[in-house]
């Protein structure tokens, strides 16, 4: 007995299939580029005081930060969390200059409340930062 012939057809075999390009359509996103304009007038709203953390809830700080080559201060809007005299800012990028920059400072503040403080930095991770603040901190 015969099986019953489709009526489709196998293309017949060209060789090797080339892939297309692997590359995604996201490849040229530079997420750094996209958020600088946004951070640049975001930073000083923040420093005023708007939507910076109460006592355990998250809200946005900026890290102010001496560049490790250039010296420069640099200021980065971060998430954040207050527990008491701790304060935990994160991102959610990891490999963020931010952390080596953090890294290598000596001195690092971030604004609260309207007020630069100086923290001491307590762990410091790929993406998380944990930081005591130094003095004591008005909630």
């Amino acid at each position: 007995m015969t099986s019953p012939s489709t009526s489709a057809q196998r293309p017949a075999d060209d060789g090797p299939r080339t892939a297309r390009s692997a590359r995604s359509p996201l490849a040229d996103f530079n997420l750094p580029t996209l958020l600088a304009p946004i951070n640049a007038r975001l930073a000083p709203l923040l420093r005023r005081g708007l939507a910076n953390p109460l006592a355990f809830t998250p809200g946005l700080t900026v890290l102010e930060v001496p560049g490790r080559k250039s010296g420069k201060p640099r200021s980065v809007p971060l998430v954040s969390y207050l527990a008491g005299p701790v304060l935990i800012i994160g991102t959610v990028r990891a490999k963020s200059q931010w952390i080596r920059n953090l890294e290598a400072a000596e001195n690092p503040r971030v604004w609260l409340w309207g007020r630069r403080w100086p923290v001491a930095k307590l762990l410091v991770t790929d993406n998380v930062a944990v930081l005591s603040l130094r003095c004591t901190a008005r909630v």
